[in-house]
């Protein structure tokens, strides 16, 4: 669901058409999907081996949706500043994606 829900945001927002509600109405749709999928992740409580990968995952969707967030408003308004905010807090997404990745390394090493 958010994977699907953030691969359309970006084929979206790669074609912007600001002034087609149709747009408009598909680009919110697939920020309420990614807004929902994070929302029923932290409310998971994972077993102790899976603390760590969960933390992780929801810190790395916390900030992406972050940066889809301002993105899209930086796209629909002309916001430069909003579209710059995104690009500095892909660092952060970034940091979690390797630590999301490397909690699942220690996992599989762990338990498998």
């Amino acid at each position: 669901m958010y994977g699907d829900a953030f691969k359309e945001w970006v084929s979206l927002s790669d074609n912007p058409q600001i002034e087609d509600a149709e747009w408009t109405h598909a680009i919110e749709t697939q920020l309420s999907t990614m807004q929902l999928a994070y929302n029923e992740v932290i409310q998971m409580n994972p077993p102790d081996p899976m603390a760590q990968i969960h933390y992780n995952q929801c810190q790395y969707m916390k900030y992406l949706n972050e940066v889809v967030e301002l993105e899209t408003e930086g796209i629909i308004y002309h916001d430069e500043y909003k579209r710059n905010q995104a690009l500095a807090k892909m660092g952060i997404v970034d940091e979690y994606h390797k630590a999301l990745d490397k909690a699942w390394d220690d996992f599989e090493a762990a338990y498998y």
